[in-house]
């Protein structure tokens, strides 16, 4: 969703590995920037969608999507 809008914040992100946009996106969140942490926690989200064989990974993946519904159901609903 987030790589075809505008958002150049995806561009920008879509190199940085999981653990490094986790941060990031936990650190957006507590200041307020939620519609950023989105888009490191879609890009996460679309990284392990079809892919997360490991354990670790289904964890992660995991945590992307509940992020994703706590913002959407936290700060837009």
């Amino acid at each position: 969703m987030a790589a075809e809008s505008h958002v150049s914040l995806y561009g920008k992100w879509q190199n940085a590995d999981n653990s490094h946009l986790m941060d990031i996106a936990r650190d957006l969140v507590d200041r307020n920037s939620c519609d950023s942490a989105l888009v490191c926690y879609s890009i996460v989200a679309d990284r392990l969608r079809d892919n997360a064989y490991l354990q670790e990974d289904k964890k992660l993946l995991s945590r992307a999507l509940n992020n994703i519904g706590f913002i959407y159901g936290t700060y837009f609903f």
